[in-house]
């Protein structure tokens, strides 16, 4: 969550549609979203990427005039528990509009979890997972981007 000139933006995953399956059970489709409050708690108004299916942002930073955001999302339209792909995204404030879409796609083992900005570049942090028979398990690292 960040908040500029009175408007908190919120980011997750919105859910744009439902349906239903064979057995009349709901079926949720998730689009990464920024959701828009005013600082007196009022809903503004959402926006989501309406791109792919499944995904969801993770973290949100403010630079100058645009936000920027990590995710994770499903190239192929078809979540498969770990088998997803990290994102950065920018946002423009004024534009209303995403732009700039950089996909991670190293082999579907990279999640992006937070963003910070350091002298001008955006530092990362991710977890790199080492999937076996046995589960898998997560390395924490960093690495920079701008």
């Amino acid at each position: 969550m960040v908040i500029k000139d009175n408007t908190i933006y919120l980011v997750g995953a919105i859910n744009v549609s439902s349906e239903k399956d064979k057995d009349n059970n709901p079926v949720f489709k998730y689009d990464a979203g920024i959701v828009l409050y005013n600082t007196s708690g009022k809903y503004l108004g959402k926006y989501s990427i309406e791109d792919e299916i499944y995904h969801r942002f993770n973290s949100v930073i403010l630079d100058n005039n645009y936000l920027i955001l990590t995710g994770l999302l499903d190239i192929n339209g078809i979540y498969k528990g770990n088998k997803q792909d990290s994102m950065l995204i920018k946002f423009d404030l004024e534009k209303k509009s995403f732009f700039d879409k950089k996909v991670y796609q190293e082999k579907n083992d990279y999640v992006i979890n937070k963003i910070v900005t350091l002298d001008n570049k955006y530092i990362i942090g991710t977890s790199k997972t080492n999937c076996s028979i046995f589960g898998c398990e997560y390395e924490p690292f960093v690495s920079m981007y701008k």
